[in-house]
């Protein structure tokens, strides 16, 4: 390969840098993983994924190491989950 398609490709590489764990709990967010046999879907503590896992851990390859509690589903993919960030309130008790 060219030294100016490598030189672009590293610098698409460093630009596309996944979050990771630590990443995740500074900005306040869970990780939400889903499997892609059943579609069975959920949040996972983020505390319990940085004992585990270490907090340098890019969130997408963590679904890699775990499978799916319902079909015992090795595809599984991990993203950082937006829609529900940590200490928010999303419902209310009546």
């Amino acid at each position: 390969m060219g030294r100016i398609k490598n030189a672009m490709l590293k610098r698409l590489d460093s630009a596309a840098r996944r979050d990771s764990l630590a990443d995740l709990q500074a900005k306040g967010l869970n990780v939400r993983a889903w499997c892609q046999r059943c579609s069975h879907h959920q949040t996972l503590e983020l505390d319990m994924l940085i004992k585990r896992f270490g907090p340098h851990m890019p969130v997408p390859e963590i679904g890699a190491q775990i499978q799916c509690p319902h079909c015992a589903s090795k595809a599984v993919a991990t993203a950082a989950d937006w829609k529900n960030p940590r200490k928010v309130i999303t419902r209310h008790a009546v």
